[in-house]
């Protein structure tokens, strides 16, 4: 038979694989979990610790006002409720173990916001109460979260990541201690605890959020 004048036709190529785009993929929500990890902890290390140097440096003031009208030496025991914070600090780790993470924080957050709440008591009892129950809750969050960003960086980057709570922290504490100084001074003490729940449930609020799917492995 006379041979073919059309050469045979090669197979058709096969489609590309997505393995690569896959492998992109997860790279980048990798990523992206990795930076929620790390910003998350940072937002509430700078909302917290900016809500409890606000609610400290103007605590002896507000011992010393009516109702309570306590004098120098007695209103600086009020810096006897950071033996709540040592406390609850040593104890925050058994919390995130037995909650999660994302629950530990939560709660720790939720403590401190009572904590604040309670200080608007006119009695000296609920208002050391309320000083002990946010120095216990900020010492725990700050720990949690502290250990957060550690857990959550990668071994290359713990240490500038580090380096960034710890910056967040001290942001907080410049900022928030200015800010809740000059509230106190020209609204007075409900209006400080409304500063300062609002950016302890903003803090609150970022935890929630990172709870879902962008944050879900930071649980």
């Amino acid at each position: 038979p006379a041979p073919s004048r059309h050469p045979a036709s090669s197979p058709a190529p096969a489609p590309p694989s997505g393995e690569p785009a896959d492998e992109a993929r997860t790279a980048w929500d990798g990523r992206v979990r990795a930076g929620v990890g790390v910003l998350v902890p940072c937002v509430v290390g700078t909302l917290a610790t900016g809500a409890f140097v606000a609610l400290y440096n103007a605590s002896g003031f507000r011992l010393a006002a009516p109702p309570l009208a306590l004098g120098p030496a007695v209103a600086s025991l009020v810096f006897l409720s950071y033996a709540m914070g040592t406390a609850s600090s040593a104890a925050a780790g058994r919390l995130s173990a037995r909650l999660g993470r994302t629950a530990a924080l939560v709660t720790a957050l939720i403590v401190t916001v009572a904590g604040a709440a309670l200080t608007l008591h006119p009695s000296l009892p609920a208002t050391a109460l309320g000083f002990a129950m946010l120095t216990a809750g900020f010492f725990a969050s700050h720990a949690i979260a502290n250990a957060w960003v550690a857990a959550q960086a990668s071994p290359r980057a713990r240490g500038r990541a580090g380096g960034l709570y710890t910056l967040c922290f001290y942001l907080g504490s410049g900022a928030g201690g200015t800010a809740g100084t000059i509230v106190y001074g020209h609204a007075g003490w409900p209006w400080l605890i409304a500063l300062t729940t609002t950016w302890l449930l903003l803090a609150t609020l970022a935890v929630l959020l990172a709870s879902g799917p962008a944050g879900a492995e930071s649980r």
